[in-house]
């Protein structure tokens, strides 16, 4: 059977996937901050007593490959995001104004947007997927983390044709989505719900 800190990260790992189906694609700035926080739930649930040992859990995590790759790859746009060049003022429907701004301009660079509209502090730290790595060792626990994958892929894939089929604007038949007509079930852009169902199957 699997074990305490298993079962937790399990319950933790489909909570946050439910939410990342349901959370309008992380469009609007209160999803992705709700799909931030519950990633960090996960690796503190990996280290809480009694489920885990905090200290031979880091252990585990920093011999995993997965959490260097996430590591380094989180660096570069966290380092952008701290390093702006310019400032945007940015209204939908308008044009957005640049300004320039004092920065270190031997360190990679970036512009200081609202979360809304996409800057480098969009990038979640891989640390769910090192979680997961080094966490579940019991197959059973994979397979029930694809079913949870699976079947929300699908609920958002029937909902999102039931929208289409009823001709309505609304995602959701409720929230006024960004690009009217590109978007599909929970999605802003339909090539993302496609790429996002791609991979599932």
């Amino acid at each position: 059977p699997a074990s305490g800190r298993e079962r937790a990260v399990v319950i933790g790992t489909s909570v946050l996937i439910t939410y990342a189906f349901w959370s309008y694609g992380g469009r609007p700035a209160w999803a992705l901050i709700g799909f931030s926080l519950l990633s960090l739930l996960v690796p503190i649930l990996a280290i809480t007593p009694p489920w885990g040992k905090p200290l031979d859990f880091l252990k585990s995590l920093f011999h995993s490959p997965v959490f260097w790759v996430g590591f380094f790859t989180i660096a570069y746009p966290l380092v952008q995001a701290l390093n702006p060049s310019y400032s945007v003022d940015y209204e939908i429907g308008t044009i957005p104004k640049l300004e320039p701004i004092d920065y270190i301009s031997w360190l990679p660079t970036s512009v200081d947007a609202p979360m809304r509209v996409g800057t480098p502090w969009r990038h979640v730290l891989m640390f769910v997927l090192a979680t997961l790595r080094v966490t579940l060792t019991r197959r059973k626990c994979w397979l029930t983390l694809l079913w949870v994958l699976t079947i929300n892929c699908s609920l958002m894939a029937f909902v999102g044709t039931l929208v289409k089929l009823s001709g309505s604007k609304e995602m959701l038949w409720i929230l006024n989505p960004i690009n009217a007509g590109l978007f599909f079930g929970t999605f802003a852009y339909k090539n993302n719900a496609g790429g996002v169902m791609y991979m599932t199957t």
